[in-house]
């Protein structure tokens, strides 16, 4: 299961204990794939499920560091995702994950669970 991060937007704060433009919340684009396979007869199948999820943070404008700040057009990507704490990204992607799982299972299953309706033999 491979989940990708990507900041669309931030928003800051213009002046904060003494800083300037300190982060103060973050919307993210959580893009998650999942790649299963099939087999039907004795022809493996290899596809993908996907998901798409918006998480948004908010920072605590008071654990800013003064001796750790960072000026806003310095930041990276990578510093400010590494704010948002494991817990809440385990938690989504935990989630996500049901839902991939489920989802490959539907397509995996779906040759047995197919139905049709057929005529009376009769």
């Amino acid at each position: 299961m491979q989940h990708t991060y990507k900041i669309f937007e931030l928003e800051a704060n213009p002046q904060y204990n003494g800083l300037n433009n300190i982060v103060v919340s973050c919307k993210v684009h959580v893009n998650s794939m999942h790649e299963y396979t099939k087999v039907s007869g004795e022809n493996p199948h290899t596809s993908t499920v996907d998901a798409y999820r918006l998480l948004e943070y908010t920072f605590d404008p008071d654990s800013a560091n003064i001796d750790t700040y960072t000026e806003f057009d310095d930041l990276t990507e990578e510093q400010v995702l590494a704010w948002i704490p494991q817990s809440v990204k385990d938690s989504l992607e935990a989630e996500i994950e049901a839902e991939l799982n489920e989802k490959a299972q539907v397509y995996i299953n779906w040759d047995k669970e197919k139905k049709v309706i057929k005529e009376l033999p009769w």
